[in-house]
């Protein structure tokens, strides 16, 4: 076993020491080598973690927790893990733990048998939290509460982020009094708190126009923050707002919805603590249709506290040492005909987890008329504790500071989101190149084929492959077109047609094709609605489009990279809607029910069978 110095800068006399023990290692770790790198080893007992899970995992989380303590916000670190015949943590495994409290953008392993390791790197990350007041009751007691929760928590030092305010209606009244004293006494109780509206969903104008004149009076700028009820009616204020509006807080934090029990009724989107800049689709949210350019940053309610609140959106899950149960897992491959057992593959192994985000995170924590004055006063103790023990690495944030900390988070994610997309499709979807040609159709895709008409026209299948369901469908086609990224696998002869192309830009002319075809292919799509615009466009009048669509928000939990739309039944209407579909069948179809054999813990095995066609023009 290598003996890794504790912490360390990485320099050439490091690598070439590296390189004298273990070349497979040095060529992994010089990838990162750069100035201002630092390398990590992990201690010996790191090496055994999956045979003794929790014991192996609480040293894991110390020893990471060590490095972002002693590096702070910022500083690049190459950890390295031993991992003797698979008893240590793989690649999937320690990115888990590492994201805590690294922005990950590596994770690999390197040797093999008693010289194997994995070699995790990123950047320490930078947590920075807002506190905002949302004020919608402007009666007196409720403005009482408020200011009273402001000026107890300016008084213990901590900034306030943003003052949320509904239309006050005929209860200006309530803040004339501030308002006479002027800027400097709105400034003793907010301080540099920016200043938003908030806009019921029954709101028309002219209360929207109160409440914006109320917020450029107490905050001296016009409308930079928005926040509505119902982030789905997007499109009916947006008019209203004018491109003044500088961040939208409409979309609330909510935690992992609990597992559907025969069933797919939950509705609704999910979204953890954080800023991003939507897409005119943001494949983060069914069903959301945004302000283009607009920064959006998750407001996630406070009412339990600072401590509970904070660590629920930052931290790992909790149940992460029963995962890495070495045992649990090896008695699961031994059980892997048991289509229940598969359907519970999230209890034996950390799989498609999560990713913490990048390397600045934002949390924009939220109080409101429910919190009371002992749940302020308890929330601000462990604020400061928790900001006096991090060691630099949380921030508490105020007005522009924390709306800048939130434009580099979501900027980064755009970075990321789009550098390597197609790398992580391709590596994602290599298993289908090993599936025999002759290979049975699964179970949903020939209930798809059931859903079709006996002949299809002129078919256009996107997304097609390796061509096995091509193969199936083009002798029913006059003309079957196949459409995918990766020209190197696609179908040629049989009947089909293979044409290299993007779905969000269809090589086709208006009109062509009277079936279009989508085997799970628009969860890949980086902007749904962009993707179906084009096959409504490309589709006849009388023309049909037959999908299947796992439905990925059933499960926070999972966050598969090349799932870039986590679809629900209600985001798939309102996606067809926007894009000028009129929805013919939509059922939602359970793969284990079905008698398919798998693991689909982002879906929990519940796909939309789905038939459109074009709305009238």
């Amino acid at each position: 076993m290598i003996d890794f110095p504790e912490l360390c800068t990485l320099d050439a006399a490091r690598l070439q020491a590296l390189g004298e023990a273990s070349p497979a290692l040095a060529a992994e770790v010089a990838r990162h080598a750069h100035d201002g790198v630092w390398l990590a080893g992990a201690d010996a007992g790191l090496a055994r973690a999956r045979l003794d899970a929790r014991r192996g995992l609480a040293r894991a989380r110390a020893r990471i927790l060590d490095i972002r303590q002693r590096l702070g916000p910022g500083a690049r670190v190459v950890w390295v893990l031993p991992n003797p015949h698979a008893w240590g943590l793989d690649p999937d495994e320690a990115r888990a733990v590492a994201e805590e409290h690294l922005a990950v953008d590596s994770a690999s392993a390197a040797g093999e048998g008693d010289s194997a390791f994995t070699v995790i790197a990123g950047i320490v990350r930078r947590d920075v939290v807002g506190l905002l007041l949302s004020i919608r009751d402007l009666g007196r007691t409720t403005m009482g509460r408020m200011v009273g929760h402001a000026r107890r928590i300016r008084r213990a030092g901590l900034p306030i982020a943003a003052v949320l305010i509904a239309d006050p209606g005929d209860r200006v009244a309530a803040w004339s009094p501030l308002l006479a004293r002027g800027r400097s006494a709105v400034h003793r109780v907010f301080g540099d708190a920016v200043f938003g509206t908030w806009i019921r969903a029954a709101d028309a104008s002219p209360g929207f126009e109160r409440s914006a004149r109320l917020t450029a009076a107490l905050g001296g700028s016009a409308l930079p923050l928005i926040a509505c009820d119902n982030p789905f009616a997007a499109p009916e204020w947006e008019t209203l707002i004018d491109g003044r509006v500088a961040a939208d807080l409409s979309w609330p934090a909510v935690p992992h919805p609990p597992e559907p029990v025969g069933s797919v009724a939950r509705t609704g989107a999910w979204l953890t603590a954080g800023a991003y800049r939507p897409l005119e689709f943001d494949s983060r949210v069914p069903g959301a249709a945004s302000h283009a350019g607009v920064l959006r940053v998750v407001r996630t309610p406070i009412a339990r506290g600072f401590d509970a609140t904070w660590s629920r959106w930052r931290g790992p899950r909790a149940d992460l040492d029963r995962l890495l149960d070495y045992l649990r897992f090896e008695s699961f491959l031994r059980r892997l005909d048991d289509t229940g057992l598969a359907q519970r593959y999230h209890e034996f192994k950390v799989f498609a987890h999560a990713g913490g985000g990048p390397a600045v995170r934002t949390t924009l924590l939220e109080l409101d008329e429910q919190v009371s004055e002992a749940q302020c006063a308890l929330l601000i103790e462990e604020c400061v504790a928790a900001q006096t023990a991090s060691a630099g690495t949380l921030a508490v944030a105020g007005g522009e500071a924390f709306l800048t900390a939130a434009r580099a988070e979501a900027d980064a994610r755009v970075q990321r989101f789009g550098a390597d997309a197609l790398a992580r499709q391709r590596k994602a979807h290599a298993y289908l190149e090993t599936i025999p040609a002759d290979a049975p159709l699964r179970a949903d895709v020939v209930a798809l084929i059931g859903a079709m008409p006996g002949h299809l026209g002129r078919a256009l299948e996107i997304g097609a492959g390796t061509g096995r369901l091509a193969r199936e469908l083009a002798p029913r086609a006059a003309q079957y077109v196949c459409v995918d990224l990766q020209p190197e696998t696609m179908p040629r002869g049989g009947g089909a047609v293979s044409v290299v192309s993007d779905l969000h830009n269809l090589p086709a002319a208006d009109g062509q094709f009277d079936t279009l075809i989508a085997n799970n292919v628009l969860e890949h799509a980086a902007d749904p609605v962009a993707a179906l615009r084009e096959v409504r466009r490309v589709l006849s009048p009388e023309g049909r489009l037959y999908a299947l669509v796992p439905l990925d928000a059933l499960s926070s939990e999972y966050d598969l990279p090349a799932h870039l739309w986590k679809a629900d039944m209600i985001g798939i209407e309102r996606a067809a809607s926007a894009a000028g579909l009129r929805i013919d069948r939509a059922e939602a179809l359970n793969l284990y029910g079905l008698g398919v054999a798998g693991s689909f813990p982002s879906c929990y095995g519940w796909v939309c069978l789905l038939v459109a066609g074009r709305s009238k023009d």
